[in-house]
C-alpha cells in the first residue's frame, strides 16, 4: 500500500466521490503541529446494509453487505446490489490485479467472492456478470486475497489465496483455479484473513494461529508467540510490517526483533493497516479513524460519516467500507509537503 495525495484527486472525478473540504482547513493544517492530516471523500452508494467487505482496482469497486450480497460500482461511481444474488452467504471478496500497459490502460480486473460451504462466485468482467465455481470443498471461507509478485514473468499473473476452516488454497491464475495447500496437522485451524506482498504472506485465525510464507504460499510456517486470542484482520506493506487486530479490538504487532508483542489500546480498534511513512492508521470501534497509538499526535483523529468496519488498501487508496452501505476513499497529506513552498 502505498498512499500518495494527487492519484486519488484524478481518480475521484471519475467514480461518484464527494469531496470533504472544509473551508480553513488547509490554512489551520499548515499553522498545526501534526505530521500528516487524514482526508477523505465518499462513494455514492444506494447500499442500505452494513458493508463487511471491498475490493477496489482500477475502475472496479466491488462490495459485500454482512449479510452476503454483492454489490458493484456502476459506470457513474455508484454502488448498487447486483440482480442475481448468489444462495450462499459470500463472506469476502477480492480482485485480481490487472495487467496494466502504458498510460496505465488496466485490463478488465477478474473479481473472486468466496463463502459458506465453499461457495465461490467468480467475475471476469468487472462485476458485471459471475459464474460458480467449483473448488471441490465444502468448508466455510472467510477471506480471500490476491498478490501480484514484483518479480514475475511478463504479463504478470496475480497469485490467490483463500482461508477459512481448516482450509487454505493457492491460485496461480488469477482465481481461474485453486489447489489446496498441505498444512501441519496443528497448523491447520480456524482462518480468517490472509494478506501478502510480493513472496511473503500471512494467514491468521482462532486461537493465536498466525502463519506465515515467504516463497509466494507455497509451504507455510506457523509464527510463535504466546497469545491465545482470535484473530481478525491482518495487514502488511512490506516484510517487516506486520499489524494484526484480535476479536475483541486489541492489536498485534511485529516489534523490531521480528516478535509479535500485543497491544491494548484505550478504544477497541476494528481495523489497522500500514500506511507510508506515517505508521499506522487505524479505526476505532467509536467511529474515529485515526494513528495508532492514540497518543501518538502525528495526526488528528476524523470522523466518517458512518462507523467504518473494515480498512481495504489497494494501491494509492486507502477504501473504507462501513455501516449503512457507506463507502469512503481515504488518504494522508504529509505537512511539510503540502504546505511548504515547492520549486518548479
Amino acid at each position: 500500500m502505498s498512499p500518495t495525495r494527487l492519484t486519488l484527486l484524478l481518480f475521484a472525478g471519475t467514480v461518484g466521490f464527494a469531496c470533504h473540504d472544509p473551508p480553513n482547513e488547509h490554512e489551520e493544517f499548515c499553522a498545526s503541529d501534526v505530521v500528516f492530516r487524514i482526508l477523505f471523500e465518499v462513494q455514492d452508494s444506494e447500499v442500505d446494509a452494513d458493508l463487511d467487505a471491498v475490493a477496489r482496482s482500477g475502475r472496479t469497486t466491488a462490495a459485500l453487505t454482512v449479510d452476503g450480497r454483492l454489490a458493484v460500482a456502476d459506470a457513474d461511481g455508484v454502488l448498487r446490489y447486483i440482480d442475481a444474488q448468489p444462495a450462499a452467504r459470500l463472506r469476502h471478496l477480492a480482485i485480481a490485479p490487472a495487467p496494466c500497459k502504458p498510460a496505465h490502460v488496466c485490463e478488465t480486473a477478474a473479481l473472486l467472492a468466496v463463502g459458506d460451504g465453499g461457495a465461490a462466485w467468480r467475475s471476469v468482467d468487472g462485476g458485471r456478470t459471475y459464474a460458480a465455481l467449483d473448488l471441490g470443498i465444502t468448508a466455510d471461507l472467510r477471506h480471500v486475497e490476491f498478490v501480484l509478485p514484483l518479480v514475475s514473468p511478463e504479463p504478470q499473473v496475480g497469485i490467490g489465496f483463500i482461508v477459512g476452516d481448516g482450509v487454505l488454497l493457492r491460485s496461480t491464475d488469477e482465481g481461474a483455479s485453486w489447489q489446496p495447500v498441505a498444512l501441519a496437522a496443528a497448523d491447520a485451524g480456524s482462518l480468517h484473513a490472509v494478506e501478502g506482498i510480493d513472496d511473503w504472506a500471512y494467514a491468521v485465525g482462532d486461537a493465536g494461529l498466525v502463519l506465515e510464507s515467504h516463497d509466494y504460499g507455497v509451504t507455510w510456517t506457523r509464527l510463535a508467540h504466546p497469545f491465545t486470542d482470535d484473530l481478525r484482520r491482518v495487514h502488511t506493506d512490506h516484510h517487516e510490517a506486520l499489524a494484526i487486530v484480535t476479536a475483541d479490538g486489541a492489536v498485534l504487532l511485529k516489534d523490531d526483533a521480528g516478535a509479535l508483542v500485543r497491544h491494548e489500546p484505550q478504544t477497541p480498534l476494528v481495523d489497522v493497516v500500514p500506511i507510508l511513512d506515517e505508521g499506522l492508521l487505524a479505526a476505532y470501534a467509536d467511529g474515529r479513524l485515526g494513528p495508532w497509538p492514540e497518543s501518538s499526535g502525528v495526526a488528528e483523529a476524523i470522523e466518517l460519516p458512518a462507523l467504518p468496519r473494515v480498512l481495504s488498501p489497494a494501491n494509492s487508496l486507502l477504501t473504507v467500507a462501513g455501516a449503512g452501505g457507506s463507502l469512503a476513499a481515504v488518504w494522508t497529506e504529509d505537512r511539510k509537503f503540502a504546505c511548504e513552498a515547492q520549486p518548479y
